[in-house]
């Protein structure tokens, strides 16, 4: 994999509890400049969930964030580093693979 992907995160849901990625963007500062909640890809298939303003993320807990490559609900692998950097995430799906 050639450097580090970021996947803009959208609402599934009114209340914000199921979370998708959308296409990639290969560029940190359009990500930053234009979504407020992202996931980067540096190591394939883990994904960090970051958002830009803590608080407005709506990153809740038990929020489901699906899988860009596959949509299947992802699990959370290592909790938050800190309030931006949220959750790492994989996907049990594309790890069997």
């Amino acid at each position: 994999m050639e450097g580090t992907r970021y996947y803009p995160v959208i609402d599934c849901d009114s209340e914000g509890n199921v979370k998708a990625a959308l296409f990639p963007c290969y560029s940190e500062r359009t990500i930053r400049n234009h979504h407020q909640l992202w996931l980067e890809e540096s190591i394939p298939d883990q994904y960090r969930l970051v958002c830009k303003v803590p608080g407005e993320s709506r990153a809740k807990k038990d929020s489901t964030i699906r899988c860009p490559k596959c949509n299947t609900d992802m699990k959370l692998a290592v909790p938050s580093a800190d309030a931006y950097r949220l959750g790492v995430y994989i996907c049990p799906a594309c790890r069997k693979e």
